[in-house]
């Protein structure tokens, strides 16, 4: 089995292959029968009416009007989950025939109807074979599935009121419809195609989604090239400033430490000046005081 496909039709609860798929809003899938049993371990009384997904915690709440037993019934089929794991027991030939399994039998399918994508057993071939409707099938045997494609092997869900395949969709009512649907409860919808033009559509919306996606990726780029190139230059620009304020700083100081010498110079000189003024005073204060005291003894 493929790995990528494991979390697709496993049970989030018993690690084995689904059975009877269902679908919590999170879209975690768990087995009916795991889920029920799931809800009767952590749920003790009827008054709650809210259920925590196993996996990711997320919360469920169920309407007032379903009782606890029957909140797995609730959840909704995971169709897809169906559909692959079908797929898989085609390629093993681990099938029931189809037509029984609607009788209420259980038989083995030995043949594959391509027309109807259907698997029958020996008894249904038969049948199938000799009906107007189906007498011109291609039937092939069942063990010839196994080296084809998965997707070739999936078998679309039928329109559950009238069984019908789902070839149309409906724009106004956002659903699949088949051609009975269309002719009754959507004959007045304005807007219903056949599934392959809904298909092309949804291929050309994706086609433009992905040119505006990678156009934005682009310019996202582009963007991220600027600011990383703006971020280098800014860096660039950091270190210039750094050095221009220090070499200012530099011629400041030079400035100031020849301002300084100079004031300390002229300092120096007016001290000196008004040192030698003061030694002349002194010395002729001196020399008076001598003279005086001469004549005074005398």
């Amino acid at each position: 089995m493929d790995t990528e496909l494991k979390p697709l039709i496993h049970c989030g609860l018993c690690k084995t292959t689904l059975k009877d798929p269902r679908n919590l809003p999170c879209l975690h899938t768990f087995c009916r029968s795991c889920i029920d049993d799931d809800i009767k371990k952590r749920n003790k009384s009827e008054t709650s009416r809210t259920y925590y997904c196993p996996i990711c915690s997320r919360v469920t709440k169920f309407p007032n009007d379903v009782t606890m037993k029957h909140w797995g019934e609730h959840l909704p089929q995971n169709k897809l989950a169906s559909n692959v794991i079908d797929g898989y027991n085609l390629k093993t030939g681990k099938v029931n025939c189809k037509p029984c399994n609607r009788k209420q039998k259980s038989a083995p399918a030995t043949q594959w109807c391509i027309k109807c994508k259907e698997p029958l057993c020996d008894a249904c071939v038969e049948s199938h074979s000799s009906f107007k409707t189906t007498m011109g099938h291609e039937i092939t045997d069942l063990a010839k599935l196994k080296n084809q494609p998965l997707k070739e092997l999936l078998i679309p869900p039928p329109c559950e009121e009238h069984q019908e395949d789902l070839d149309h969709y409906c724009y106004d009512h956002k659903e699949f419809v088949c051609n009975s649907c269309k002719a009754s409860t959507h004959r007045s919808c304005k807007s219903v195609f056949l599934v392959s033009v809904h298909a092309e559509r949804i291929r050309n919306d994706s086609k433009t989604l992905a040119h505006s996606l990678g156009q934005h990726e682009r310019n996202a780029k582009i963007l991220l090239e600027n600011r990383e190139s703006e971020k280098e230059m800014l860096e660039v620009t950091k270190s210039k400033l750094k050095e221009q304020i220090m070499s200012v700083r530099g011629k400041i100081n030079d400035i100031l430490t020849k301002y300084e010498n100079q004031c300390l110079k002229e300092v120096d000189d007016i001290c000196l000046k008004e040192k030698q003024v003061l030694d002349t005073d002194v010395q002729g204060v001196q020399e008076f005081i001598t003279r005086h005291t001469t004549c005074t003894v005398f």
